[in-house]
């Protein structure tokens, strides 16, 4: 097939060179547009001919076929109950400035038991009272609901283990016992409760273990004001859920998944006992942190939970303010800037009253990054809108990480302009510009602003897949969301040129994440190609039907159609794929969703290397290492010169040809990269599906 090489790259900024980023003008017709990748065979397979759009694979939710080989690393999955989070409606709203919360009891003494109404944050008119300007719909709001004994915590966690295997263990009821409290209690240093020590000292390893190996991933928690005798026993059990699971023990997994059962046991009876505690902070950070874990864990019953809670958090937090519709006009409602004058009282109290403030916009910038990732995860939409996102980005870290108030009120002082954080739209529109990035933007402000225009890019992905506009006779909307997706690529383009080289470890992790979010998305992209490499891994991994069969051919045809028909953009894609694969090499982000775009660019490759024509084309004798992280102006020529004619390339080391022995490489290095994060159950699912990937025929 000739190739075609005419095509200028887009210019990456006057007079700048060659880019690996930008887009051939040709590439990028196909990259946002539907054809020529897709014909009608295919397309009525993708959609299954009775949905309204094909929603893409739930990775979380597949099942496997039932012959796969053993995990070695067991999971325990045994979860008695489905705990589900009942959110109560309107429990906090907002007049003004200040939220006002409905009464309700407050966190009980375990010795004692109590009346609850199934809902009791919702007060309901009694049979005399009238109902004023009642909506007209919600006949529920008159009736009077059931009450039930709410048996106290600290029984109905000891119930939960009595039922389990570890019931007999001494260290469990001892951990039982510890986070019965609102907060955990001090030990006498002359006390003689061995397994009480041993509790505690676990509690203290699993806590340390999170703030030395996930807080950066994630830094919600103020570090400096953090202590383990007044932090909520409920925030506290969450961190120490992923935190035991990083431990280096042997038993790291049995030890997660007793705080797990702890850990959602404590936030289902609080949300049941307390209405405050969908206000309150720490409950709702904890609730962001459980779903974390539940979402990586590979339990399907965990993920299940994780994906019903997910409402009742992000619901929480509109109810507090914290996602809000945007007005431009609104008054800012921040503290003040301290005067030069200002005492060490006044200094700590503005230090504590930042701190809040603070962290409620990183709990809520945390769990839009939580919906991103179900949303990638599962390809199902995001809850949570863009018009309600802050309007502020994080502070930069220096700022809070400020051991003392003094500091801060140090560090503050010399960055006015980012005392609260840049303006979210100020950045976006700079990236989109291919401006420089405002002085004071943080890595992981830099992050976020790559997982809001992934998001829209997924957003635009969606309207395009629906394919009732078909059905229905309708025009496509493609030549509008065409130009708005290539402008939201250059955007990419534009915030990868912005990358620095990282000076810490956190700014490491942001960098990777944010890379391997451009280049997850540049693939995505292109969805007709990865939907047909996700579809073949969905029915190779499943058990087929004889029907399945003749579909897998049809989509193995289709494939080879698609990666021949334009030689230069199959290039590019195996490029952004390999990048992926160097980015996890260099540093391998602990998280669920980075964990998936690895596994992701891994499928694409393996995909390429089963079902794509020779593409070694004229090039160079030059070989190209395609997953080497460089912003070198010799690598991007070698780049470029490759994409456009092709040439000798490599990736992991390997030469990258169409043939079995590259396809094994790919995988084997795939499978090392799982093994370093098997802590995640996850991981192991995906090291599964890779395998049966690889062994079926091409």
């Amino acid at each position: 097939m000739e190739e075609s090489t005419d095509a200028p790259f887009l210019p990456s900024g006057a007079g700048s060179g060659l880019d690996p980023y930008a887009i051939p003008g040709n590439m990028a017709d196909q990259l946002v547009s539907p054809g020529p990748y897709v014909d009608g065979e295919i397309t009525d397979l993708l959609s299954n001919g009775i949905s309204l759009g094909y929603g893409g694979l739930d990775w979380l939710d597949i099942q496997l076929q039932e012959h796969l080989p053993p995990i070695n690393i067991a999971i325990n999955t045994a979860h008695s109950k489905e705990l589900i989070m009942t959110p109560p409606t309107d429990v906090c709203y907002q007049s003004g400035h200040e939220i006002h919360l409905l009464s309700s009891p407050s966190w009980h003494n375990a010795t004692q038991s109590q009346n609850m109404p199934m809902n009791p944050a919702f007060p309901r008119p009694g049979p005399t009272q009238p109902t004023v300007h009642q909506w007209p719909f919600d006949g529920t709001r008159e009736q009077v609901h059931p009450r039930y004994r709410l048996s106290p915590l600290r029984d109905v966690l000891q119930g939960i283990f009595n039922s389990t295997p570890n019931s007999s263990n001494p260290l469990m009821r001892s951990l039982v016992d510890l986070l019965s409290n609102k907060y955990v209690p001090k030990l006498d240093e002359n006390t003689n409760d061995y397994e009480a020590l041993r509790a505690m000292h676990l509690l203290q390893r699993a806590v340390d273990s999170f703030i030395s190996q996930f807080h950066s991933v994630l830094p919600t928690i103020h570090i400096p004001t953090l202590k383990l005798s007044s932090c909520p026993t409920v925030l506290l059990t969450s961190m120490a859920c992923i935190g035991a699971m990083l431990l280096e023990d042997t038993d790291a997994l049995d030890k997660a998944e007793a705080f797990s059962k702890i850990c959602a046991t404590v936030i289902l009876w609080l949300g049941g006992s307390d209405a405050n505690s969908y206000c309150d902070l720490d409950y709702l950070t904890a609730c962001c942190f459980y779903q974390i874990y539940s979402l990586g864990s590979g339990n399907r019953q965990l993920y299940q939970d994780a994906d019903r809670s997910r409402g009742v958090l992000i619901g929480s937090l509109r109810g507090m303010g914290l996602f809000k519709s945007q007005i431009p006009y609104e008054v800012d409602k921040s503290v003040p800037q301290l005067q030069a004058s200002a005492g060490t009282a006044e200094t700590e109290a503005s230090w504590l009253q930042w701190r809040n403030q603070e962290q409620e916009k990183r709990l809520a910038w945390s769990v839009f990054e939580y919906d991103c990732s179900l949303c990638t995860l599962t390809n199902r939409r995001g809850m949570v809108d863009l018009g309600e996102l802050p309007s502020k980005l994080p502070c930069p870290e220096a700022l809070w990480e400020a051991p003392s108030a003094q500091a801060w009120r140090t560090l503050s002082s010399r960055s006015s302009t980012v005392y609260f954080g840049l303006s979210l739209m100020l950045v976006i529109r700079a990236i989109t510009a291919g401006k420089k990035m405002p002085n004071g933007l943080s890595s992981w402000g830099r992050r976020l602003c790559g997982q809001v225009i992934g998001r829209l890019l997924w957003d635009l992905k969606q309207m395009e897949g629906m394919s009732i506009l078909r059905s229905l006779g309708l025009p496509p909307l493609f030549s509008v969301e065409n130009q708005t997706k290539f402008k939201l690529l250059q955007t990419f383009d534009n915030l990868a040129r912005e990358i620095p080289n990282p000076e810490s470890t956190k700014e490491l992790i942001d960098s990777n994440i944010t890379q391997l979010i451009i280049h997850y998305s540049f693939l995505n992209s292109a969805e007709n190609v990865m939907e047909l490499v996700v579809f073949l891994v969905r029915v190779s991994a499943t058990k087929v039907s004889p029907s399945g069969e003749a579909n897998l051919d049809a989509a193995k045809r289709q494939l080879r159609k698609s990666f021949g028909s334009d030689l230069c953009l199959t290039r590019k894609l195996v490029w952004h794929a390999a990048q992926i694969i160097g980015v996890a090499d260099e540093y391998l982000v602990s998280a669920p969703c980075e964990i998936l775009r690895v596994f992701m660019g891994c499928i694409f490759l393996i995909a390429f290397a089963k079902y794509s024509p020779a593409i070694s084309g004229t090039g160079s004798s030059n070989t190209v290492e395609l997953d080497r992280i460089s912003k070198e102006p010799g690598q991007t020529e070698l780049v470029n010169a490759w994409i456009r004619n092709g040439g000798t390339a490599t990736i992991a080391g390997a030469e990258a040809t169409n043939s079995s022995q590259f396809v094994a490489h790919i995988n084997n290095h795939t499978q090392d990269l799982m093994r370093k994060v098997h802590f995640w159950g996850l991981s192991q699912k995906f090291s599964q599906i890779l395998q049966i990937f690889q062994d079926i025929d091409s």
